[in-house]
């Protein structure tokens, strides 16, 4: 059997990654936001949106606006609607992520 090494795998990341599309990194980034500010806390429609927020401004800066806009509503798509008291960010994120692959 034939090993990859490290660097190879994390070279890989790093392509697949610079592919993926605006409205992906945007969820990501979003997952990254909420996975770690609140992890153990509930998520409201508020914490979206300031998560979004930021991750746009960091994402989607050097964007043109039309992708700014494309990737935004792409996102806005893709979504989970679960939000609620009884959801926290950690597991939120993990939805986000899991739409993220498909956005």
């Amino acid at each position: 059997m034939q090993r990859t090494h490290n660097s190879q795998a994390d070279e890989a990341l790093q392509r697949a990654r610079a592919t993926r599309s605006a409205a992906s990194r945007l969820l990501d980034a979003a997952a990254d936001l909420l996975g770690t500010r609140q992890a153990e806390e509930p998520v409201d429609h508020l914490d979206l949106l300031q998560a979004f927020a930021e991750a746009g401004a960091s994402v989607l800066a050097q964007c043109s606006r039309a992708v700014r806009d494309a990737a935004v509503a792409r996102a806005a798509r893709a979504i989970p609607g679960n939000v609620g008291p009884a959801v926290t960010g950690a597991e939120y994120a993990l939805q986000l992520r899991l739409a993220a692959q498909a956005a």
